[in-house]
């Protein structure tokens, strides 16, 4: 089981846990709450720094990935510890990313050759997004995708996970079949995504649900599922959904709503987060709903100081929780 790395976010009186639509293990809770810190974390905000600088003091390594072109702007951070490699790559954030995500015209996967039109005849075609298609391109350029191939050769028990949210998840999709149609293991390489939207067509889908190791999370209420179905675009792969603990449904495709379940998964499937405290806390902690917090995390951390007194003092996280 991969090892844990995660630490405690908060302590809030809440009691009430998400759940997966399927019982699943501990190991696969684990891994989906690993990829869900990394997938918030590859954002550009103060919370998203604050998820990457606590990962960097439990020992994992970061490395910025930005590259710039007429194509996109691409954004991730290759976050890797021991034979663990985790590709997280930024979902939308700037009108340029908005710009990929409604460039829908339907190319070939490997070529620019644009298909017509979609029509119910043309299901059959072998088409991707063109948006998502060009992003994980220039994602894997400069040298990316040859590095993690070397990696591979180098340590035979390496694994590579792509992740990443919306726009993320889309594109974290396409550089898995550009990874595997270049050599890369199959066996050695998974995907999973939260909130992704379908990035080709049936034909696309039928011919990788067999080669892609793909796990898609996504949310009750979350219409960005089924945001391209119109335009002949299918999801494949497994399907775990997660229900939140509140019905606003406005909420259902943030990526920090994703997290939450994540968390309460984790813990319902038998997680815990341990502490180095000196004085134990006897009454069960559960992970608060960090998508309705306003402030800062700091903000929030000293309300809470405040509220729950010596007890969260000494549970506090700085430095305090093992790995």
């Amino acid at each position: 089981m991969m090892k844990k790395f995660f630490f405690a976010l908060m302590i809030l009186f809440a009691t009430t846990t998400c759940h997966a639509k399927e019982v699943d293990d501990l190991d696969a809770a684990e891994l989906r709450l690993a990829c869900a810190i990394c997938s918030m974390g590859a954002y550009s905000d103060a919370e998203s720094n604050f998820l990457r600088t606590t990962l960097i003091t439990r020992g994992w390594q970061i490395e910025t990935l930005s590259q710039k072109t007429n194509r996109a702007d691409a954004k991730a951070y290759l976050v890797s510890r021991g034979d663990v490699k985790i590709l997280a790559i930024a979902g939308t954030e700037s009108l340029r990313d908005v710009e990929v995500d409604f460039r829908v015209g339907r190319v070939n996967l490997h070529d620019d050759t644009a298909l017509a039109a979609y029509d119910k005849k043309s299901a059959d075609k072998f088409f991707v997004h063109r948006g998502f298609r060009d992003y994980a391109d220039v994602v894997l350029s400069d040298g990316l995708a040859e590095r993690l191939k070397n990696s591979f050769d180098k340590n035979p028990n390496e694994t590579l996970y792509l992740t990443g949210h919306s726009l993320g998840g889309a594109v974290a999709i396409v550089a898995g079949i550009r990874l595997i149609d270049s050599g890369v293991d199959n066996s050695r390489l998974k995907v999973i995504t939260f909130g992704s939207p379908a990035v080709g067509s049936h034909k696309l889908a039928k011919n990788y649900d067999d080669k892609l190791d793909l796990t898609r999370v996504v949310m009750r209420g979350d219409v960005m599922k089924k945001s391209l179905r119109v335009l002949g675009y299918v999801q494949f792969g497994k399907t775990v959904e997660y229900r939140q603990h509140v019905t606003d449904n406005h909420t259902a495709h943030k990526m920090a709503a994703y997290l939450d379940c994540a968390i309460r998964d984790f813990c319902a499937a038998g997680g815990t987060f341990q502490h180095e405290a000196q004085n134990k806390i006897d009454e069960p902690i559960y992970a608060a709903p960090i998508f309705l917090l306003k402030d800062s995390f700091h903000n929030y951390f000293e309300r809470a100081q405040r509220h729950f007194g010596e007890s969260f003092q000494q549970y506090h996280l700085r430095g305090q929780v093992e790995n």
